[in-house]
């Protein structure tokens, strides 16, 4: 499974177009938007990673985060 948590900053309709036109874009690949809850677990989540790596590398699994940007265009 692969989760992706996005924020989106600037007017509120703006903000709105791009969350619409990114979440038709998931569902074209059998993605899906799990809400804003989950979105600040999810966000939450990449700090735990963090602390718990070596753990779970230690019992065969794998986490990673990584933030990034980039302009909508």
């Amino acid at each position: 499974m692969v989760a992706a948590s996005c924020l989106f900053e600037g007017p509120k309709d703006i903000c709105k177009m791009q969350e619409t036109e990114m979440i038709e874009i998931a569902k074209k690949y059998q993605g899906m938007a799990a809400g804003e809850e989950n979105g600040l677990k999810g966000y939450q989540l990449t700090y735990m990673i963090a602390y718990i790596r070596d753990i779970i590398i230690e019992n065969n699994g794998i986490a990673e985060s990584f933030e990034t940007s980039c302009p909508w265009s």
